[in-house]
């Protein structure tokens, strides 16, 4: 829009220098067009819509909603059985959709874990004792001595992780195919950089692709996908972790297992001894090998089916549980 004599003449464009600050472009697009800006553009089955990255005031109705289910319960009538099925059927069951669509702000999930903490511990809003035992003790599953509750952004990552999961294996579903289609094949989801102009679920997949690596274990085929060094294909846990190697003091970083396998289907021995101990050499030579070139195939390592479960993700996301031990 500007001045031609006594006339407004509007154009299709409002230019403004990168540098400009949001608030005032904010504030121009109200002075011009008179169009208000909200941080939300509505909601969409429960959740809330936005286009840049959510604030913890976005999400509040989520706390809010958690607390009015506590002002109708009498939590001086129930025993902490009793409360511990509450807070796993109803505060847990409010956030799950949310949970399942992009990543809560830690302000967010520390209020959800103060009020599943405050309900199974106080007898009143005005009770001030100590709990008896640390959250992270009571959060964890039955058979580790805990009571099977979860925190909330545990329970958040799991969720994000099975939409990454999903993005690896699923090509046939509509939401995979528009995600790849605008970010690129599954084949680079683990070397691509977040842009600026990405998505806030995109990039919330890219900051978990550590985890969902972690938790993949490989069959070799032809070995031209698996990564020699930093992913698990002989083992539970990949060479770099097994040997206690810097990533950045990695001979060949990049190698793959196929490096190691012989025109005639064997593993090369020879070579494999000038990377890894004679022990792990062994133990790879005992890993078989197909006898036509077939594709590598990966599984989720926490299950027993190699299916991913969002269970099995959430209790390995909890630090205070180590790799090793059964849930």
């Amino acid at each position: 829009m500007h001045n031609q004599g006594n006339r407004l003449i509007f154009t299709n464009q409002v230019l403004c220098s990168p540098k400009t600050h949001v608030s005032l472009t904010d504030k121009l697009w109200v002075a011009f067009f008179n169009i208000s800006h909200s941080s939300s553009i509505g909601k969409y089955l429960g959740c809330s819509l936005f286009q840049r990255r959510p604030s913890s005031a976005l999400f509040q109705n989520l706390t809010a909603k958690s607390l009015s289910k506590l002002s109708n319960w009498k939590m001086k009538c129930f025993y902490k059985a009793g409360r511990v099925v509450l807070i796993q059927s109803n505060l847990e069951g409010l956030l799950v959709h949310a949970m399942q669509c992009y990543k809560l702000p830690g302000m967010v999930a520390d209020q959800l874990d103060r009020i599943n903490r405050d309900f199974f511990w106080k007898n009143s809003n005005a009770d001030k004792d100590m709990p008896l035992v640390a959250w992270d003790k009571v959060c964890r599953p039955k058979q580790l001595g805990g009571l099977g509750l979860r925190k909330s952004a545990v329970v958040n990552t799991a969720f994000l992780a099975k939409l990454g999961w999903k993005t690896l294996t699923q090509p046939e579903n509509f939401w995979v195919q528009q995600m790849r289609a605008k970010y690129g094949s599954p084949e680079h989801f683990f070397v691509l950089r977040s842009k600026r102009s990405d998505s806030w679920i995109w990039k919330c997949l890219l900051r978990i692709r550590p985890f969902i690596k972690q938790g993949m274990r490989w069959k070799v085929g032809n070995g031209t996908t698996i990564n020699f060094w930093t992913d698990s294909w002989c083992s539970k846990d990949s060479l770099v972790n097994m040997l206690d190697l810097e990533p950045t003091s990695l001979p060949e970083a990049d190698i793959k297992v196929s490096a190691f396998i012989t025109p005639d289907k064997q593993w090369d021995t020879t070579k494999l001894r000038n990377y890894v101990p004679n022990d792990i050499v062994q133990h790879i030579q005992g890993i078989p090998l197909p006898y036509t070139n077939v594709d590598d195939l990966f599984c989720w390592g926490y299950t027993d089916s190699g299916d991913f479960s969002t269970k099995s993700a959430t209790w390995r996301t909890h630090e205070n549980i180590g790799k090793d031990q059964p849930v």
